[in-house]
C-alpha cells in the first residue's frame, strides 16, 4: 500500500512541476510507452475539463524502472486525445521473479505496450489490478529524434 501511495504521489508531483513550467512544451521526457514507442508529455496551464472515453494509463507497482503504458498512442483509432484514468498494476510473486532476474528491486526489461500488459496479466498472471487512480489530461508527444518510421 505504502508503493502504491507513493506512485501516486509521484505521479501527482509530476503533473504539478509540469504544469507550473510551461505551457506547451513536451517536458516530461519519457513519460510513458504506448504501442512500442516511448512518448513524452504536454500538460496545459489552460486546461479545460472535457467529459468523454478516456484510455488507461498503466502505472506499475512492486519494481523499480517500468514507466508507465498507455492504452492508446496518437494517430491510433482508439487514441482520446489524452484524456488518461490511471489503472495501478501489481507485479505479483511469479511477476517480480520473472522481471526481476538479480533480484535487485528493479525490471531487467519494460513492457512498451498495451499488448504486452494484457499478455503478462492475463496469460501469465505476472500483473494484477491493484487499484484505480486519478483521472489527468496530458497529450502524448513523441520527443524530437524519435518520430516512428511513418510519420517522416
Amino acid at each position: 500500500m505504502k508503493n502504491i501511495l507513493t506512485a501516486l504521489l509521484s505521479i501527482a508531483a509530476l503533473i504539478t512541476v509540469s504544469i507550473v513550467q510551461a505551457e506547451t512544451k513536451p517536458d516530461t521526457p519519457s513519460f510513458a510507452w504506448a504501442n512500442g514507442f516511448i512518448y513524452s508529455a504536454n500538460y496545459s496551464t489552460n486546461y479545460q475539463p472535457v467529459d468523454g472515453p478516456r484510455n488507461t494509463l498503466y502505472v506499475f507497482d512492486g519494481l523499480k524502472g517500468q514507466r508507465p503504458v498507455a492504452e492508446a498512442g496518437p494517430g491510433g483509432p482508439n487514441y482520446q486525445d489524452g484524456r488518461w484514468q490511471v489503472v495501478i498494476l501489481e507485479f505479483t510473486p511469479a511477476g517480480k521473479t520473472a522481471f526481476d532476474i538479480n533480484n535487485d528491486g528493479y525490471s531487467e526489461f519494460e513492457i512498451t505496450s498495451w499488448d504486452m500488459a494484457q499478455h503478462y496479466m492475463n496469460t501469465h498472471g505476472f500483473l494484477k489490478i491493484a487499484g484505480q487512480g486519478s483521472i489527468f489530461d496530458a497529450t502524448l508527444v513523441r520527443p524530437a529524434g524519435l518520430e516512428p518510421p511513418d510519420t517522416k
